[in-house]
């Protein structure tokens, strides 16, 4: 990352940044874990995808898995390790790891901290105002600031310019162990605006046609006490004093929340999903910044397993745009592949390739605004070692150019006018005969009357309703170009 800094200060004039010191936090749990990775060699698909769903379901912290050599790491207590063994699964030890004491924190210090993480998107906004913005989307439990970095060429949202571009959010660490993710989104926003100060057109392009939200590490206060108590760290900090439990922050969303087993009531669990829906400021914080943008595409970073998900998360459920996922993650993986170089990034939903999941951001994205929404499980492990640092994250910041490319041909784009007149009312929209029939909400257009959708090839009607009841219909085709329409009503 410092290379990037240095060439960030001779394109931008940032200026390199000093290490601040570690804030110290407590934890509920000081017990000696072990890394232990299951040999799954031999088994089907099935007998795999049952071995995943038992362990995430009974609460075991199922870390990571790999599909082209068949195994899964687990996190685990001593006792729970000898149950596992007892169970017939075989595998090895890989690590000891004791939280809270001096040989618990063994992050690489190259990785990115919360404060660096501050101080880089705000230098790159100082380096480059006209094209990007800076905001404090929340604020964590400990009142520590979730930032916003928007890249745009119309980044003053008082312009009403940019209301008639689509909005994307790309963001990073939902869980805090999992510190290349903020990379990957900083490092985005860096070769997108180096380019364009390098007049590159496919950057420049970028930014013309996207309002692209940056959100690198929504999980401030967990990453604090990933750098300075127990690298292993997971959730929030939800707790007090020493009893730290915390809230897995992408189990928290409101969409199928604690619905189909995907999640944990256990306080203990590593995937606790809270007392209620959105009960946590860090999943609110993206929810009102995704409530004001009406996102058209969303992109959440996680690691590890070398997966692209797409939604939804609870066992059997695909979402009606299941065709347009599932065909765009297949053509991205051939830009991804894997850090063996035998294989590419393996795309399904969560309960096809890894285990259910109630209550995610990639879902709640989807249902909530009809994003087209992905996760990336980047990588082999959560805190790699910096020397593949750049080999993870350039592949994964040059596939992400490549899918907002993509989904810039397939933009369908409407404006809403009373009259011939600017409108400022919302209006209800519905696009035909794309199926939301499982709780997704209604969509709608924002509040300056414009619509944005990632839509496949084909045939469609569009349905355009106002608050009093008034309804236009009009007839499109998507071709693999983007396309604009304005409803008067």
């Amino acid at each position: 990352m410092k290379i990037l800094i240095s060439l960030l200060c001779l394109t931008l004039g940032l200026s390199i940044l000093s290490k601040p010191a570690k804030a110290q936090f407590v934890q509920e749990n000081k017990n000696t874990v072990v890394r232990y990775q299951l040999d799954l060699r031999g088994y089907d698909y099935y007998s795999i995808m049952n071995i995943f769903n038992y362990l995430n379901n009974a609460g075991y912290d199922l870390s990571g898995i790999n599909w082209e050599n068949p195994s899964a790491e687990l996190i685990l207590s001593s006792s729970d390790l000898a149950y596992i063994v007892s169970t017939g699964l075989k595998g090895n030890i890989l690590e000891y790891h004791e939280p809270a004491s001096e040989n618990a924190v063994r992050v690489d210090e190259r990785y990115l901290d919360p404060t660096e993480v501050e101080s880089i998107l705000k230098k790159i906004n100082e380096a480059a105002p006209e094209v990007t913005r800076l905001e404090v989307i929340g604020q964590s439990l400990a009142g520590e600031p979730i930032y916003g970095l928007l890249l745009s060429t119309t980044p003053n949202i008082q312009n009403p310019k940019y209301y008639s571009k689509p909005s994307m959010i790309v963001d990073g660490l939902h869980h805090a162990r999992e510190i290349v993710t903020p990379e990957v989104s900083i490092d985005f926003a860096m070769k997108v605006l180096e380019a364009a100060y390098a007049q590159n057109e496919r950057a420049i392009d970028i930014l013309e046609t996207w309002n692209i939200w940056i959100v690198p590490m929504l999980n401030v206060d967990g990453s604090r006490i990933v750098w300075s108590e127990d690298s292993y760290w997971r959730k929030n900090a939800r707790g007090s004093g020493g009893n730290i439990f915390g809230v897995d922050i992408n189990r928290n969303y409101g969409y199928r929340f604690n619905e189909c087993n995907g999640s944990s009531g256990r306080k203990g669990s590593q995937t606790y999903r809270g007392e209620h829906a959105q009960s946590e400021p860090e999943t609110k914080a993206l929810i009102n910044l995704a409530d004001r943008i009406l996102p058209a595409a969303y992109i959440s970073y996680h690691s590890f397993s070398e997966l692209i998900l797409f939604p939804y998360g609870c066992n059997k459920s695909l979402t009606g745009e299941d065709g347009l996922h599932r065909s765009v993650s297949q053509e991205m993986s051939q830009h991804l592949p894997t850090d063996s170089g035998r294989g590419q990034y393996k795309p399904g939903a969560p309960w096809e390739i890894l285990y259910g999941v109630d209550g995610d951001s990639m879902s709640h994205m989807h249902a909530s605004y009809g994003a087209f929404a992905i996760t990336l499980e980047i990588g082999t492990a959560f805190q790699p070692p910096y020397s593949k640092r750049d080999e993870i994250v350039n592949k994964n910041v040059n596939s992400l150019i490549w899918l907002t490319e993509k989904l810039s041909q397939s933009l369908f784009s409407l404006q809403v006018v009373s009259g011939n007149s600017f409108s400022s009312v919302q209006y209800g929209v519905e696009i035909l005969p794309i199926r939301r029939d499982q709780g997704e909400a209604p969509l709608r257009t924002n509040s300056a009357g414009y619509f944005h959708k990632v839509l496949s090839p084909g045939d469609y009607i569009i349905r355009v309703t106002s608050p009093d009841g008034r309804v236009v219909e009009r007839k499109f085709s998507m071709t693999n170009v983007p396309k604009s329409m304005t409803i008067s009503l």
